[in-house]
């Protein structure tokens, strides 16, 4: 008669399904890990990107002042609008003459996160940036009235 009660006497070979589940858990914790630290990273390098974007915005408007003796003006004053419409909309146009193109947003590829305001009949203007901490606002330096307020987002 065969005995079904009797052990293999030969070892076995292989991981458990515990075993499997423990090592499938221990991955899935350092992958979150992993992927929550580069996403806070990756925003942070778009918002210092839009830095660069807007001191090359303030450059470019500088030497517009530089030539013209005020700042671009377009439309009515005091309302934001998109860096490319004001610029192409301004007499004479900022773009190509002193900016080759306008920075697009690196979270944005269709732009639209950098809004310019004129006041003070041209001689005093503002940026608006939208960043993923938060909002900001540059206005000219030393300049205006307050119109804008302050700002320190940029430095």
């Amino acid at each position: 008669m065969i005995n079904i009660f009797k052990k293999n006497k030969s070892p076995t070979k292989g991981f458990t399904l515990v075993e499997m589940l423990i090592v499938i858990v221990i991955i899935a914790i350092i992958s979150g890990v992993a992927i929550t630290a580069v996403g806070g990273k990756r925003s942070r390098a778009r918002d210092a990107r839009r830095r660069v974007d807007v001191r090359t915005i303030r450059t470019a408007l500088e030497l517009y002042y530089e030539r013209n003796g005020h700042y671009p003006t377009y439309s009515v004053a005091g309302i934001g609008y998109p860096i490319a419409e004001a610029f192409n909309g301004a007499s004479p146009v900022v773009i190509p003459a002193y900016l080759g193109s306008v920075p697009k947003d690196p979270g944005n590829p269709l732009g639209g996160n950098y809004e310019y305001v004129w006041a003070d009949n041209g001689l005093n203007y503002g940026i608006l940036i939208y960043f993923e901490s938060g909002t900001c606002k540059y206005r000219t330096p030393g300049g205006g009235s307050g119109w804008w307020g302050v700002s320190d987002c940029l430095e």
